[in-house]
């Protein structure tokens, strides 16, 4: 089984794009677009959804697919408007204290789109401790590029 970098690599050169040419059409720096390429986790701790997003539509290849993810056993998609609000229930019903999930929220609580510029880890971290499958935004978001 290939890792993420290798079949990001594998697709890229398949479509005939440089890593030039791919790192400036997701917005992404060359030596960060390197390191997408061979570090196994920049992108989950380095690279934005929103970067990845548009990886995967370019490469034509679902987001969980390209992340050797499954999206057979994940339901009810949700929006970042929706994980706000989730985020903000599950504190006010006191089942987690904001400062736990080691992330600023009060970006997202006045824009939730800004978490188009977070990594993955933060999806991660943010799902773990909240108690949701962070898959369910990427086939949310995955979604709406498809519909779009």
């Amino acid at each position: 089984m290939s890792t993420v970098p290798e079949t990001i690599r594998r697709l890229r050169d398949q479509i005939g794009l440089s890593p030039q040419e791919m790192a400036k059409r997701i917005w992404m720096n060359l030596p960060s677009y390197y390191d997408l390429e061979s570090d196994p986790e920049e992108w989950e701790d380095a690279a934005e959804l929103g970067q990845l997003l548009e990886l995967s539509r370019i490469l034509r290849t679902p987001l969980l697919d390209l992340l050797g993810e499954s999206s057979a056993d994940v339901h009810d998609p949700l929006s970042f408007p929706e994980l706000a609000e989730l985020i903000r229930r599950v504190i006010a019903e006191g089942r987690l204290q904001e400062d736990r999930i080691g992330w600023d929220l009060s970006e997202l609580w006045e824009e939730p789109m800004i978490a188009m510029e977070y990594p993955v880890l933060f999806l991660k971290i943010v799902g773990e401790d909240v108690g949701f499958d962070w898959r369910r935004l990427i086939l949310y978001y995955q979604s709406a590029e498809v519909d779009s």
